[in-house]
């Protein structure tokens, strides 16, 4: 991984993981989160230019951090369970 790249997450607040070595699956939890996005922001839709695309994935994250309900996080949004491991850490 590039130390650009790295230093460009880094300064957008992002956390890198890695996939575990004889794991792809790991990786499918990014992909699936791609599609997601195509689904929900572009697909059928048209984009005008780069500021209507930023604002499209502002509104679609805030959405979902406080409204999707995802099995994985035991059907609490990723809001909630960013609140519950923090109280589960501090405890």
């Amino acid at each position: 991984m590039s130390a650009t790249y790295r230093k460009q997450a880094e300064a957008w607040g992002m956390n890198l993981t890695y996939a575990f070595v004889g794991e792809p699956e790991t990786n499918g939890v990014a992909e699936r989160m791609v599609r997601t996005l195509k689904e929900q922001i572009i697909y059928g839709r048209v984009i005008e230019n780069l500021n209507d695309l930023r604002q499209r994935l502002e509104i679609f994250m805030r959405t979902y951090n406080s409204m999707w309900r995802l099995e994985k996080n035991r059907y609490l949004t990723p809001n909630e369970a960013r609140q519950q491991h923090a109280k589960n850490k501090a405890a």
